[in-house]
């Protein structure tokens, strides 16, 4: 029987007590929830509801007609969306109340094949706006044009009088400025869909987290439901980030056996249970990584997912010790992404967050890393420089590294650094 110690050496440790204690006052329903298309419309739907219980009012969906606003910027300037944009501006949307909206879902078109997810009508700001939600199926080029000529063409002489917006809401779509020309809505030069994921939704749950901690509880289900869709996170998140990085530097080899006998649980036949109650007989290191494990599933993830990016990190690293040295300048840590901001030789004044950058995510079943370039002009204040040059000098690097167009999926940890370095590499030469 193999001695246990090691393993309690990290479960004495206070800062593992915190951890776990804050990972459950932080886990939710939406953790271990599969949401449909439906369900997720039936979110947005009480989300927008000023009157519900959240306690936001209609500022959630203010955030939403300003990302119309936003993300309709690039659309052809004859299309009903755009028109929608130059008229609803950021200014009117936040002086304007939105408390009068009604909701149509699965609304059915003319030929009955379709339904378009859904229609939000505004009687009283002459407003309808047409979602079609996607979160997990994929949009197509055909499927939009048939429903924006359908609804245009069932206007009556009444509704002429509104504005209409169309708005298309992919939750693994990022506006990278970096796309190929056969994304969706290229080939209608009059297309009228404004793309969007559901960033937006950060700000709604910062203000969430204030209603919560000022005593209402309903506002936890918002503040959840966008920390599942976004990368939100809150204070006790970054803390949860903080207390599993420290744990995993020190308990290295201890976090590695967590990350090695999780899935140690059978899961799919009977045949795995006699050789798993042996093991739970024989190795006291093996079953106590399992019970704490089954016990505390959120905080296990959640130090497992970072010694991930911690293994990359330090892999990193020893190829690029500017990395290291300024840390704090150039990357950004969190469970579920590790981010680096990439050198350029002009520079960027920026708003809030990077326009250039690198990201990394982690799969903890397949053990493999997603690598995606992300170039964000929307983040750019564009009266303190050359954008045009900006956008040139980036495209021109893509025609070059032309893969990194898209995400690169199913990364090992040496593909992983060896992209990564390629990246890299080809931005330090320009910041030389």
């Amino acid at each position: 029987m193999r001695n246990a110690n090691n393993v309690g050496r990290l479960l004495a440790d206070p800062r593992f007590g915190e951890l776990l204690y804050l990972a459950k006052t932080n886990s939710d329903i939406f953790e271990v929830l599969n949401l449909t298309e439906n369900q997720h419309s039936d979110m947005l739907q009480w989300m927008f509801n000023s009157r519900e219980g959240h306690g936001l009012g209609d500022s959630v969906f203010k955030d939403f007609m300003i990302a119309i606003h936003d993300g309709s910027e690039k659309l052809d300037g004859r299309c009903l969306t755009s028109a929608f944009r130059q008229y609803w501006t950021p200014a009117r949307i936040r002086a304007s109340s939105f408390s009068d909206l009604y909701f149509f879902r699965e609304m059915a078109t003319k030929d009955s094949k379709n339904r378009v997810d859904i229609v939000i009508v505004d009687s009283t700001n002459r407003i309808i706006i047409v979602v079609e939600n996607k979160t997990k199926s994929k949009p197509y080029n055909d499927q939009l044009d048939s429903y924006y000529k359908i609804i245009t063409n069932a206007r009556l002489d009444m509704e002429r009088t509104y504005q209409v917006a169309f708005v298309l809401l992919d939750m693994s779509y990022y506006d990278t400025d970096n796309e190929s020309e056969s994304d969706i809505g290229k080939k209608n030069e009059k297309n009228p869909w404004a793309k969007l994921n559901y960033s937006w939704l950060e700000a709604a749950a910062a203000r969430a987290e204030q209603e919560y901690n000022k005593g209402n509880p309903a506002a936890s289900v918002l503040m959840s439901y966008c920390r599942m869709v976004t990368d939100w996170y809150s204070e006790d998140m970054s803390t949860l980030d903080e207390l599993a990085i420290a744990l995993n530097k020190e308990f290295p080899e201890e976090v590695a056996l967590f990350k090695e006998y999780r899935w140690s649980i059978p899961t799919f036949s009977f045949d795995s249970l006699r050789p798993f109650l042996k093991i739970l007989d024989a190795d006291e290191e093996r079953t106590k990584c399992i019970e704490i494990s089954q016990k505390y599933p959120i905080a296990i993830e959640w130090l497992i997912n970072n010694s991930a990016f911690d293994v990359l990190l330090h892999t990193l690293s020893k190829q690029f010790s500017e990395i290291v040295k300024y840390e704090d300048e150039c990357m950004n840590l969190t469970r579920k992404k590790l981010e680096f901001r990439l050198p350029i030789h002009v520079e960027i004044p920026t708003k809030k967050y990077w326009p250039l950058y690198v990201l990394f995510r982690y799969d903890d079943i397949e053990n493999k890393y997603t690598l995606e370039f992300r170039w964000m002009k929307s983040r750019v204040i564009s009266e303190y420089c050359n954008l045009d040059k900006i956008d040139e000098i980036v495209n021109n690097l893509l025609e070059a590294n032309h893969e990194f167009r898209n995400p690169i999926f199913r990364l090992g940890i040496d593909e992983a650094v060896a992209k990564f370095g390629k990246l890299y590499s080809a931005f330090s030469g320009l910041s030389e």
